[in-house]
């Protein structure tokens, strides 16, 4: 598995920790993991598409920014990313776009888990080690 949740942060919050071969499918993965924490993400089609274009002042501020996007469309329309592509992600311009694709929370197929409220700067890290790059968030619940 590209990501593992982390539970050791204490009772209010979870991580995630993720390792891919490039920096996009570290975000793509990482946006997945999202969904995986609140909800089973085999229960989710790819119903629905939503573009994403984000600006930030560094690389891990976009990593925040990026998931903090799928949470923001958890929240404002009722919708859960199954699966995640990322067209551009700029390392040193820290500009990303890509889309989401997934559907709408239906109570009676997506059992909710936990509902993540916030991605936080806690312990974030976000680092190149040989040819993997690896990411860690952790999320207030």
């Amino acid at each position: 598995m590209p990501y593992e949740i982390i539970d050791e942060n204490g009772s209010g919050d979870t991580g995630l920790k993720i390792t891919a071969p490039t920096l996009a499918k570290l975000f793509e993965e990482a946006a997945i993991g999202v969904t995986s924490i609140m909800s089973e993400t085999g229960s989710f089609r790819e119903k629905e598409v939503i573009s994403v274009d984000i600006k930030s002042a560094s690389l891990e501020d976009l990593l925040i920014d990026w998931l903090s996007e799928v949470v923001y469309l958890k929240d404002a329309r009722n919708f859960l990313p199954v699966r995640a592509e990322i067209s551009r992600l700029d390392d040193k311009g820290y500009h990303l776009k890509g889309v989401l694709h997934g559907e709408k929370i239906d109570r009676k197929r997506h059992p909710v888990k936990v509902d993540i409220k916030a991605v936080t700067y806690y312990n974030l890290r976000l680092r190149k080690k040989g040819n993997d790059w690896i990411g860690e968030v952790v999320f207030d619940l």
